[in-house]
């Protein structure tokens, strides 16, 4: 006959406890997520389209109609000929989610390329976005589990 005594159970299982419900509240780390995320939205403005890692994603061109039709004349910024576009984003978080979302109605038709307007994909691709986020949960629960 083996006979096991633990001691300290019920202190570990209220370490244990504590711990997890550091662990529910992820609104904090949401908000910083997709914070970084808009943050990438911005510099991919800025290098019109290059921040993407696939090749395919990169941004194509003005097409010279496009361009004749610009006021103020060069340079051509793509997708930021008025701002609005660049400009209108929304973060939010929650327990579950943190949400970048574009308040331009027609942010969707670049991101698909749909009808006449070319894809122009603003955000980045989920793995890219997993590898921009994933260091911000990983440092969530390495805080929460100490």
């Amino acid at each position: 006959m083996i006979t096991v005594k633990v001691r300290g159970a019920k202190e570990v299982a209220g370490r244990m406890r504590r711990r997890r419900s550091r662990l529910k509240d992820m609104r904090p780390t949401n908000k910083k997520a997709a914070i970084l995320l808009f943050q990438w939205v911005q510099r991919n403005f800025d290098a019109e389209g290059g921040k993407h890692e696939s090749q395919g994603l990169k941004w194509p061109g003005l097409a010279e109609s496009t361009k004749r039709r610009r006021r103020g004349g060069p340079p051509f910024r793509i997708l930021q000929d008025t701002g609005q576009l660049r400009g209108r984003w929304n973060i939010t978080a929650t327990k579950q989610t943190g949400r970048l979302k574009s308040m331009q109605n027609y942010s969707g038709k670049h991101e698909r390329g749909e009808g006449n307007v070319p894809k122009r994909k603003i955000l980045p691709e989920i793995r890219q976005a997993q590898r921009i986020v994933f260091p911000i949960y990983k440092r969530h629960v390495e805080v929460a589990i100490r």
